[in-house]
């Protein structure tokens, strides 16, 4: 990369680096270590150089560790389930046929893409919409996997995949935002902030949707421990997807001070003085 910049003649104009957050790129969230791209193009440069990691990565990241923390593995449930029919027709065919008993529209099964994680979405609300044919479906099963089966047989099953459903809609909005093509640093500060805001205030109330909630009454209608032990694990999805944000967003805490050019409020002098020394050093 040095050798790239000096020959177009650029190297003295470089300011920051843009890049995944992976530890060959900037060394882990703590930035610790030499040997990754950043710190060895800082010390070939000489300069002051910025790092900014990709937030969109950071959020995906945030809500896949939030949900490792979940009694219930819901991303490997939705993974086996889509294996499962994935070009066997008559398996397909059989669960056409339970779909109609339970009268409800059949539609494919949908698998997703593990290196984007958020694509889980779709492929949970078609199984949530599908849910009680799949389940009577696996239930039934001679060979039914064991992973399945043991997902299944959880009181709960059906409220934590209605959950993460329910939790994913808000990390995806954010993502969307900061992964846009033209989106500037502080717009997608902004959706960062935006984001932890929202979850904390979630946290605060330990706060479920309605159609959750409603879900939540009839689980555990005759059973109040695990209605506790149900937002015990929401208040810890929280908390965790929190402390991830925070752990990587502490890199860009210097940058938030520049939000004032967005210009969702009127702007004072002291919110511009304060940008002066970070513009001075460049």
């Amino acid at each position: 990369m040095e050798q790239v910049l000096k020959k177009h003649n650029i190297a003295e104009k470089v300011i920051c680096l843009s890049a995944d957050n992976t530890n060959s790129m900037f060394g882990g969230a703590k930035r610790a270590g030499s040997n990754n791209l950043f710190c060895k193009l800082k010390k070939k440069l000489n300069i002051p150089l910025i790092g900014i990691g990709c937030m969109s990565h950071i959020i995906h990241n945030s809500v896949e560790t939030a949900c490792s923390q979940l009694p219930l593995d819901v991303e490997t449930f939705i993974i086996k389930v889509f294996k499962y029919f994935h070009i066997f027709t008559v398996r397909t065919e059989r669960l056409k046929e339970f779909c109609e008993f339970v009268n409800i529209q059949y539609e494919k099964v949908l698998g997703y893409s593990s290196t984007r994680w958020l694509a889980l979405m779709p492929a949970i609300e078609r199984i949530i919409k599908l849910f009680p044919a799949l389940k009577a479906f696996f239930l039934s099963e001679e060979k039914c996997p064991v992973t399945i089966k043991s997902f299944l047989e959880q009181e709960d099953c059906e409220l934590w995949l209605m959950f993460v459903h329910s939790q994913l809609s808000l990390f995806d909005t954010a993502i969307r935002k900061t992964e846009k093509q033209d989106a500037t640093l502080s717009e997608s500060l902004s959706s960062y902030k935006l984001l932890q805001t929202q979850l904390t205030n979630r946290k605060e109330a330990n706060f479920v949707t309605v159609p959750v909630k409603s879900l939540e009454t009839n689980v555990f209608q005759e059973n109040a421990n695990g209605k506790k032990r149900f937002r015990s694990f929401v208040h810890t999805f929280y908390d965790t997807a929190l402390s991830y944000l925070d752990m990587w967003g502490v890199h860009y805490e210097a940058y938030t001070k520049f939000c004032w050019i967005l210009l969702k409020t009127l702007p004072e002098w002291e919110d511009i003085e304060v940008c002066i020394p970070v513009v001075e050093i460049f």
